[in-house]
């Protein structure tokens, strides 16, 4: 184990291997290489970029910045969604009493959330035609046939 110890050692070290090169270019072939046919001389790692080097270790750094990034913006993404637990809004939804809502191009109310900057607070569903409670403001709703009667601050 030594022995094998030693030639990694050796082997692994540009400079330590050319001088064991060197060396034997300059002793001779051993029993060995003088038996061995030219393709068997070849050496597998001459040629190669990075030859006799230790293993680059870049590939596993870019794949651990990779998964940090990943990891990022998953927490990220988390962090920045609802952190009440309720579903968020698409301005879809047919507004409800309660509703927070801001309003639209052609006096539509549309609902949103009430932790963001809103125009109101909805207060009462009417059909269209009725009057609404007094301190509160007719809008239509675009998601529903209904006027909804809203208290603005």
């Amino acid at each position: 184990m030594a022995a094998l110890n030693e030639a990694w050692h050796t082997l692994s070290d540009p400079g330590r291997r050319s001088l064991y090169d060197a060396s034997l270019r300059i002793t001779g072939p051993t029993s060995r290489r003088a038996a061995a046919t030219p393709l068997e001389e070849v050496d597998d790692w001459v040629g190669l970029p990075g030859a006799g080097h230790a293993p680059r270790r870049w590939p596993a750094a870019a794949v651990m910045l990779i998964g940090a990034m990943a990891v990022i913006f998953v927490f990220t993404a988390y962090a920045l969604s609802s952190s009440s637990g309720s579903t968020a809004l698409t301005g879809n939804e047919p507004v409800a009493v309660g509703s927070c809502v801001v309003i639209r191009p052609k006096a539509s109310a549309v609902a949103a959330s009430c932790q963001r900057p809103h125009y109101g607070v909805v207060r009462a569903v009417v059909t269209r035609g009725e009057r609404c409670p007094p301190g509160t403001e007719g809008y239509f709703d675009r998601n529903a046939p209904e006027q909804v009667c809203v208290h603005p601050g």
